[in-house]
């Protein structure tokens, strides 16, 4: 969790980097010119070209497709973090269960939460795999670290006997 955290702080800066150096509108509403020419606000919408017009381009803004791109890697790593904050707190549960010494789990429940950590273990590792795949997609050729990592630092606790 760290890793994809550490990754979504570092993706965030480079966004907000980019978004600092967009042109604005008179209105102060961020703007971009995609790779056609167009000019186009952070949700998509085409500018009018009498908008456009008034715009003072410096030089240095960022295209509408590197915001754009920026911005999936952000949200994408975003979910992930959230996704895995899901599965750490139900892992929790599950550990608290498991070491419930007033109500111990009868075997078969222990068997039932067992599955559901493998389950959940594969459910962060899909996540961070697929997150990792479209890093590396959209960058083409940064590699992301925190697939396997991560899935190691997610609690766990063994069954009790």
């Amino acid at each position: 969790m760290e890793n994809v955290l550490e990754a979504l702080e570092q993706e965030q800066a480079a966004l907000d980097d980019m978004l600092s150096r967009a042109a604005r509108l008179p209105d102060g509403t961020k703007v971009f010119r995609d790779g056609e020419g167009n000019v186009k606000t952070l949700d998509g919408t085409t500018v009018d070209d009498a908008s456009a017009a008034s715009i003072e381009w410096r030089g240095d803004e960022p295209s509408y497709e590197d915001v754009s791109a920026q911005k999936r890697r952000v949200d994408e790593l975003q979910d992930a973090a959230n996704n895995l904050r899901g599965i750490e707190a139900e892992l929790g549960g599950i550990r608290d269960e498991l070491t419930d010494n007033e109500e111990p789990p009868t075997s078969e429940r222990v068997g039932e939460l067992q599955g559901r950590i493998e389950r959940l273990h594969k459910q962060a590792e899909d996540k961070l795999t697929v997150v990792a795949v479209q890093e590396m997609d959209i960058k083409n050729e940064k590699s992301v670290d925190f697939t396997v990592s991560d899935i190691r630092s997610i609690p766990s606790m063994p069954p009790k006997k």
